[in-house]
């Protein structure tokens, strides 16, 4: 998916507030949250700081913020040492 490795390219989803550009983490959390909704990303599929970073061109520093960002909105557990997995997806039945 080499579109979405061009972080500033259009219609990644990431949102500008009054034209600025969106922080590298938050592309990337717009970016993973997305695989992740859509079933890109299935459940128990492993992420890791240094695989997000390579798979981006970014550092481990905001590929480690955007994990903790998922993590936060229940989008991802967190492995004990291991990194971190893809949540089961909440039943949007209620």
């Amino acid at each position: 998916m080499a579109s979405e490795r061009e972080l500033g390219s259009q219609g990644q989803g990431a949102k500008a507030v009054a034209g600025t550009v969106p922080r590298l983490y938050q592309q990337v959390f717009e970016i993973v949250a997305g695989q992740i909704v859509q079933g890109v990303l299935e459940e128990g599929t492993r992420l890791s700081e240094s695989g997000l970073a390579e798979q981006f061109g970014i550092s481990r520093a905001p590929a480690r913020q955007a994990l903790c960002e998922l993590e936060r909105e229940g989008l991802l557990l967190k492995s004990s040492g291991r990194g971190y997995r893809v949540a089961k997806p909440k039943d949007k039945t209620s």
